[in-house]
């Protein structure tokens, strides 16, 4: 975009599905955090919703999309809790990093020696390879939050009797077919 505008090809550019995936996208960008962007992974989920399903539109790399009132501001916890998140595929890393915005102190376990789950093999394909940006950027938000990541880590009941958390939120993921 900023380049369109330098080399005098737009006067403007205008954001669609970027600006569903990330709404503060332009800001991030003036400030210089491009690694903070939670890019549009081009998956057309808010054109299948707004225009086949005839339904709200949705973003599948962000959640809060097309539900604005309904979410509303959430904000912080005023009873903070320790949560423990067994599973680290996309949707164990943005619950960590959700209940980590609200405050909790949050514990990532994963059974394998990495994070993504199956969603790592999502790009593998010719023409999928903008699925990566969405892992990329949970990873670079669990780093820069204070959620504790534990690879090779399963979950198990000892495991849960030893830590003891406030709150167990299992997110374990599928069989593919």
């Amino acid at each position: 975009a900023e380049e369109l505008i330098r080399d005098g090809w737009a006067d403007a550019v205008s954001l669609g599905r970027g600006a569903l995936a990330d709404p503060e996208w332009p800001n991030k960008a003036r400030e210089g955090r491009l690694e903070d962007i939670n890019l549009c992974i081009a998956c057309n989920e808010c054109l299948d919703y707004a225009t086949v399903k005839e339904k709200d539109i949705r973003c599948l790399v962000n959640p809060k999309a097309g539900r604005g009132l309904e979410s509303g501001e959430i904000g912080v916890s005023e009873t903070p809790k320790s949560v423990l998140i067994a599973g680290g595929g996309v949707v164990g890393m943005h619950a960590a990093l959700a209940c980590a915005e609200r405050g909790h102190e949050v514990t990532l376990c994963e059974k394998t020696s990495y994070l993504g789950g199956k969603w790592r093999v999502s790009y593998a394909p010719n023409g999928r390879e903008e699925l990566v940006n969405y892992l990329q950027w949970l990873t670079t938000q669990l780093n820069d939050s204070d959620v504790r990541v534990a690879v090779d880590t399963p979950v198990t009941p000892e495991l849960v009797q030893e830590w003891d958390p406030d709150a167990l939120l299992g997110c374990f993921g599928g069989v593919p077919k």
